[in-house]
């Protein structure tokens, strides 16, 4: 195998850290090797953080499920880099070398702060929005459209609904975005945060939102002036249940249907909130079945494989 595998390669960057904070993630994100082999194929994802994690495994695991319906293809050890983890600048050379870019590290010019940082410049950027596949344009690299998605183990389930709930990591989202949808919702009695340790997998976390009547939703502001919708979107519209966000301008876009339950303002949010809690159960089903069908008839990670095995079958190496 060449270079370190991802667990190795960040267990190298914790012991050179102190900080606890990188600790904690690592012991409840990365327990294994974020790698898929079949045949003389090797996909390794190098990512950290519970949700990039979730993307990795999801597409991973789609990757394996395109390889067992088609066989191999013979693609040798391919990397795969996502987020904005300093894990993701030493990420080694292998046969083919990508980076997805759906984080922007905070930074409003993430790809060349990138840039500068990695040590193997990939061989394909993968992209969120167009604006982001211009800005890798101009930097001389590939790009490929491909937006987030979602795997097989989101879907709607038959359990009892109540409440508001939230995934997100705390202290850690945009301030203006936490006071008009988050705060106005912490005050319900139903409210409920969801808890990283008993949520690891995809699965505990599609079971998880399906026994929510409102899951909440945030985007980074950086992440939206790009044009980047985030996986929570099509994770949560998938397992058949409400989402509430801050407006997003790209949502409609990406989605290719206007979403209607976007917040501007902390009462704005109340009141979506109620309007959702309120309805009955059949509609509230009917509606959101058909969000569901939505995302999993265009945006599932078996799809994504499938566009980035024909991008590759169309640019031969």
């Amino acid at each position: 195998m060449n270079g370190k595998s991802p667990s190795r390669l960040l267990l190298d960057l914790l012991t050179k850290s102190r900080s606890r904070h990188l600790r904690r993630w690592y012991e409840y994100t990365i327990g294994r090797d974020l790698v898929f082999r079949f045949e003389s194929t090797e996909l390794r994802c190098y990512t950290i953080g519970l949700g990039d994690c979730m993307v990795a495994h999801q597409f991973g695991s789609a990757f394996l499920e395109h390889c067992r319906a088609q066989g191999d293809p013979r693609w040798g050890i391919v990397t795969l880099s996502g987020g904005s983890h300093p894990i993701v600048f030493h990420a080694p050379r292998t046969d083919r070398n990508i980076y997805w870019w759906w984080s922007m590290g905070r930074r409003a010019e993430w790809l060349s702060f990138y840039l500068e940082q990695t040590t193997v410049r990939p061989d394909v950027v993968l992209c969120l929005s167009p604006r982001c596949m211009a800005q890798a344009a101009e930097h001389g690299l590939q790009t490929l459209l491909l937006p987030l998605g979602v795997g097989a183990e989101f879907r709607a389930l038959a359990l009892p609904r109540r409440g508001v709930g939230f995934a997100g990591t705390r202290n850690h989202k945009d301030r203006r975005q936490v006071e008009l949808l988050l705060t106005p919702a912490a005050q319900r009695a139903d409210f409920e945060w969801s808890n990283p340790r008993r949520n690891k997998t995809a699965a505990d976390l599609n079971r998880w939102y399906n026994t929510k009547r409102v899951i909440l939703g945030m985007t980074e502001a950086v992440q939206q002036e790009w044009g980047m919708v985030n996986n929570r979107v099509f994770e949560v519209l998938a397992s058949g249940t409400a989402l509430l966000l801050p407006s997003h301008p790209s949502l409609a876009e990406v989605l290719q249907k206007p979403y209607p339950y976007q917040t501007a303002s902390a009462e704005q949010t109340i009141e979506l909130i109620e309007t959702l809690l309120a309805k009955d159960a059949d509609s509230y089903e009917e509606e959101f079945r058909d969000w569901s069908s939505l995302v999993l008839q265009h945006h599932t990670y078996r799809q994504r494989v499938q566009t980035l095995a024909d991008f590759w079958e169309a640019h031969p190496r």
